[in-house]
């Protein structure tokens, strides 16, 4: 869907400055335009 789509928006739980492991991403960063960072309510 990335792929078609004009704006793709990547919803998180936490920024992070660390590496990612490429296998546990499903969507490639080149596909991503915006990152939105989300709080979980305890």
């Amino acid at each position: 869907m990335a792929t078609a789509a004009s704006h793709s928006i990547a919803e998180v739980r936490h920024l992070s400055g660390e590496a990612l492991d490429p296998e546990a991403v499903i969507t490639p960063g080149i596909f991503v335009d915006s990152i939105v960072e989300y709080g979980v309510r305890p």
